[in-house]
């Protein structure tokens, strides 16, 4: 089926003959083979006069869907659309008649005429919407390409009865990328075309109650949306990595994933953290993202850091960015399509930043969460979990957010190493610390694929992360966030370890009751097992993998029993290991 016209109606005789014997009259016998006529009945207490039937001819289908209730056109047309079958969907209001073109079909090819790979709906008036600054095809004649409705999604229900439906179904499609056009194109008198069409209007809604009223409140909504990005295809935001040695690996990965956002960054920016050893402008694989960078029609540029981190990249582009508005992006990260879209719906006066959820796509973190600035040291950032739904307002965020420009004027503890180690933990929590609100949406994710080579982070000194962890609790400190020094043990190892070990629990707890107690175990039923209550409240257990995520790789492998033994070239029981390890 080439064509589905689908008529909403409430069943005015009055108004659906004259529309459905216009379409007869206009339309060959040979392309009525073509056609489905799909006839939405709402709210009328009797079907609809049988004349509709006896008005068509044989070649015709005819699709009729009767509703004894009053659903309104919004959702009527969505009925008949779901079930319609044609490649070009028409929709066509019951008050419109098609005028003196003859049976030559040429009303359908005038509509039809107006397709090109990049064109979405024809029809044949276009207003413009104030409340969304762009134009719009009123729909009481259109035509709309089948595929666009699964890309896009129906009309917009919270529109119903009718009224501002046809603005945002265009502005959504004009954001997807496609065009809209008005047929004939003669644009002679404006918006309006010349195209032979008798639309009884406004007169159709005249009873219904407060109507102007209804009406206002769906242009408020329209305005709102607008504002809120969800008609826009660009935000005022500078999405900007700081990169280093994965130019060939993750990083290409990362760009992409920003150039496929529903809502794009006004600006991108790359910094390269090793001077111009590497430009990566020459690049091939470069070449090309930038030129789909220009595509996209995104201002962006490569900057050349001074080698010593990302804590002065992040505060180099604070100080340097034109926009409101900031996405730090790791150029490990992954961004799902519609992650800054959605951050962006949560600017609100007083937010200062919003995150998603960071998953690792490797790891499937289960455990305890929290969004607490004191539970960093016992508990999983609540952005590690890939958990669908909920809003949560936060303490502190993690790894990739949007941040506000004004509310980052305390810059980043620059007293960092170029390791980094807690600078977002820093940064954020001191925004929430000047009064600005923190907020996670796990119904978004950015993926963090924690690539093993490259990366800003380096830096084979294990001094340089305990640099920064001291000057994390001395932070803590000037926050009064104080909390107890913690011990991590690493029991990344075999069953007979873990029994080896567990003998050694109870001392360990004694001669460190001044420490958080954390124990990073392969087999958690070991340590549990036989190990009275009382004690069992004085450690945390958890996973390996968190253990990992909590102090670092490099730092967790330092701490296995093994590992230890290597570097010490260990010749004595494994116990010995043990108690020179962590007694």
């Amino acid at each position: 089926m080439k064509y589905s016209i689908v008529i909403p109606t409430t069943g005015k005789k009055e108004l659906i003959e004259p529309c459905i014997q216009s379409i007869l009259k206009n339309t060959s016998a040979d392309m009525m083979k073509n056609i489905e006529l799909v006839v939405v009945v709402n709210g009328s207490k009797k079907d609809v006069d049988s004349n509709i039937e006896r008005n068509l001819t044989i070649n015709c289908r005819l699709n009729k869907i009767v509703i004894n209730e009053k659903i309104g056109y919004t959702k009527a047309a969505n009925i008949g659309i779901q079930q319609s079958h044609g490649e070009f969907v028409i929709l066509m209001n019951d008050d419109c008649q098609i005028l003196d073109f003859g049976a030559n079909d040429e009303w359908l090819n005038i509509l039809h005429s107006g397709f090109t790979e990049k064109t979405a709906i024809t029809g044949v008036r276009m207003l413009f919407s104030e409340e969304t600054k762009r134009n719009f095809l009123v729909f009481f004649l259109v035509m709309i390409k089948r595929k666009i409705f699964d890309e896009v999604g129906l009309l917009d229900e919270i529109f119903n009865p009718g009224g501002g439906e046809d603005i945002d179904f265009c502005a959504r499609v004009e954001k997807a990328g496609y065009e809209i056009k008005t047929v004939p194109d003669d644009n002679q008198f404006g918006y309006t075309t010349t195209y032979p069409v008798w639309h009884q209007g406004e007169k159709t809604v005249h009873g219904i109650p407060d109507w102007e009223a209804m009406f206002k409140h769906r242009m408020n909504i329209l305005k709102t949306r607008n504002e809120q990005f969800k008609y826009s295809k660009y935000a005022d935001v500078t999405a900007y990595i700081s990169t280093k040695g994965r130019y060939e690996t993750t990083l290409p990965l990362a760009i992409t994933s920003i150039l496929n956002q529903t809502l794009l960054p006004s600006h991108l920016v790359i910094i390269q953290d090793d001077y111009e050893s590497y430009d990566m402008r020459q690049s091939s694989t470069y070449s090309h993202l930038f030129s789909l960078i220009e595509q996209k029609g995104i201002k962006w540029k490569v900057i050349f850091g001074k080698g010593k981190g990302q804590v002065l990249n992040h505060q180099t582009m604070i100080e340097e960015s034109e926009t409101s508005w900031l996405w730090r992006v790791d150029d490990d990260n992954v961004a799902e399509y519609n992650v800054l879209e959605t951050l962006c719906s949560h600017i609100q006066s007083d937010v200062g930043a919003i995150a998603g959820a960071v998953v690792d796509p490797k790891n499937s973190v289960k455990g305890e969460t929290s969004v607490y600035i004191k539970d960093i040291d016992s508990k999983l950032n609540k952005q590690w979990l890939q958990e669908k739904g909920g809003i949560y307002s936060a303490e502190h965020l993690y790894s990739s957010f949007l941040y506000r420009k004004a509310a980052s004027t305390h810059g980043y503890c620059l007293e960092l190493s170029p390791v980094g180690h807690r600078e977002e933990t820093i940064f954020t929590h001191e925004m929430f610390l000047n009064g600005w609100a923190l907020l996670i949406d796990l119904n978004v994710v950015t993926w963090h694929l924690r690539s093993p080579s490259g990366g800003i982070r380096s830096f084979n000194d294990a001094a340089l992360w305990e640099h920064d962890e001291a000057i994390f609790r001395r932070k803590m400190k000037v926050w009064k966030r104080e909390i107890k020094e913690r011990k991590v043990i690493n029991l990344d190892c075999g069953i007979g370890d873990h029994w080896v070990f567990k003998p050694l629990l109870n001392k360990i707890v004694e001669e460190n009751t001044d420490k958080e107690i954390i124990i990073a175990s392969a087999h958690p039923s070991v340590i549990t097992d036989d190990v009275p209550d009382e004690l069992l409240t004085k450690i945390k257990i958890i996973s390996v993998d968190q253990g990992k995520k909590l102090i670092g790789e490099e730092a967790f492998t330092n701490l296995n029993v093994y590992y230890h033994c290597i570097k010490k070239n260990w010749k004595r029981p494994i116990k010995e290991a043990f108690e020179n390890l962590y007694l």
